[in-house]
C-alpha cells in the first residue's frame, strides 16, 4: 500500500531518471511507485543522474520488496451453529493467504483450519470459542465469537414399573410411568395418561 522508495542524491546539479516499471522520480531525486506497492512484487530500477555537460552516472540495479501488512480475512461460513451430542466435529474456517490457525481452549484446531471439540458435546453445555490466524508475516485476524449449542439426540428412558398388571373391575387406576427428562406422554387409544405420566 506503499508509494515511498527514498531518494538519491548527487555532487553537482543533475538532471536525474529512472528506468524500471512502476517507478518515478523527481527533480529532486526522491523516488515513488507510480501506484501503491503490492504485496509479492518485487520492483526493479535503476537511476541515471546527468549533469549539464552530459556527463551521467548510473547506479547499480536497486530491488525492493514488499512486506506484508494485511491482516488475513477468515471465512466462517461452514461453522456450524449446533452439534449432535456425543459428536465432536464443528466445521472448519479458511483464509484467503497461507496461515498457522489457533483456537480458544476446549476447541482443536488443524493446519487445515478443520475444528472439533476436545471432548465428546454435552446435551445442554453451549460451546463458545473464536479462532485466530496468524499469516508469515504476523499479521493476525480473529473472528467473532462463535457459540454452539448441542442438540439432544438421546431417546428417553422410561420406568414402568409402577404400571399394575391387574385392575378391579370398576376401576380406572393403571399406575404411573416416568421418564428421565421432561416428556410428552402418549398412549394407546382406551387408555389416557396426564402430563405426570398418571395411567387410567
Amino acid at each position: 500500500g506503499g508509494f515511498a522508495l527514498g531518494y538519491v542524491s548527487a555532487d553537482e546539479d543533475v538532471t536525474w531518471s529512472v528506468t524500471g516499471a512502476g517507478v518515478q522520480i523527481n527533480a529532486q531525486g526522491v523516488l515513488t511507485l507510480d501506484a501503491a506497492a503490492v504485496f509479492g512484487t518485487t520492483y526493479t530500477f535503476i537511476v541515471t543522474a546527468t549533469d549539464t555537460a552530459g556527463n551521467a552516472a548510473t547506479t547499480n540495479a536497486f530491488s525492493v520488496r514488499v512486506n506484508d501488512t494485511t491482516d488475513p480475512v477468515i471465512t466462517t461460513t461452514a461453522v456450524v451453529a449446533t452439534i449432535d451430542e456425543g459428536t465432536f466435529a464443528l466445521g472448519y474456517v479458511l483464509a484467503n493467504e497461507s496461515v498457522t490457525w489457533s483456537v480458544s481452549t476446549g476447541v482443536s484446531i488443524d493446519a487445515q483450519g478443520v475444528l472439533t471439540l476436545d471432548a465428546a458435546a454435552v446435551f445442554g453445555t453451549t460451546y463458545t470459542f473464536t479462532v485466530a490466524a496468524t499469516d508469515a508475516a504476523g499479521n493476525a485476524a480473529t473472528t467473532n465469537a462463535f457459540s454452539v449449542t448441542v442438540n439432544d439426540t438421546t431417546d428417553p428412558v422410561i420406568a414402568t414399573s409402577a404400571v399394575v398388571t391387574t385392575i378391579n373391575e370398576g376401576g380406572f387406576a393403571l399406575g404411573y410411568v416416568s421418564a428421565d427428562e421432561d416428556v410428552t406422554w402418549s398412549v394407546s387409544t382406551g387408555v389416557s395418561i396426564d402430563a405426570q405420566g398418571v395411567l387410567t
